[in-house]
């Protein structure tokens, strides 16, 4: 199934949600992914290893990726959840005019310029301890291409939607008189 850029968008801040993530934590997340994968990252597996991850881990890197801490320090040292997730979420932050930045990740190296992240797409290394940044004047970047639409397989959309699922209030009669769902139509 192809999923437009705001379908892969609203899936991503319904699962999360529905794993009990806070709406600015779904956001930003979801602003990452949708940047892995409009440049063609596997952005549908890191959703679903973020939600068979303690949500305490996934809060912890919102926290040290900030969106000035690769401007003030060359280095963060530290254990991370997923390089390629604090990659995406790095990306989202950057003003497009800045210079293009140089991420390393324990040596494998990304390029980070304008809406591309320019690396080794199969990079899924669970465990860093530093990331460095530089900014990068001197190498050349090629650009490549990056998708419109996400693809995304029937069996990972439905465990996907099993989180987004959550988020539905239950077809109760109590639930009715609290406000959920609907009587009739709005149509006039």
């Amino acid at each position: 199934m192809n999923l437009s850029q705001n379908e892969f968008i609203s899936l991503c801040k319904k699962s999360l949600r529905g794993k009990g993530h806070h709406w600015g934590v779904c956001e930003d997340l979801s602003n990452a992914l949708l940047a892995l994968a409009i440049n063609q990252f596997p952005a549908q597996n890191i959703l679903l290893e973020v939600l068979d991850t303690e949500n305490s881990n996934i809060d912890r890197i919102l926290t040290v990726i900030d969106n000035q801490v690769y401007r003030i320090s060359g280095q963060i040292d530290g254990d991370f959840y997923d390089p390629i997730l604090i990659l995406g979420l790095i990306s989202v932050d950057r003003n497009c005019n800045e210079p293009s930045l140089e991420v390393s990740l324990e040596n494998e190296r990304f390029i980070l310029t304008k809406e591309l992240i320019i690396g080794d797409r199969f990079y899924s290394k669970k465990k860093v301890n530093t990331i460095s940044f530089s900014k990068n004047t001197n190498r050349k970047v090629t650009k490549q291409k990056t998708l419109t639409r996400i693809s995304i397989d029937d069996t990972t959309l439905k465990k996907i939607e099993t989180w987004s699922n959550m988020t539905y209030a239950p077809a109760t009669e109590e639930s009715r008189q609290l406000g959920a769902g609907s009587d009739g139509s709005d149509n006039d």
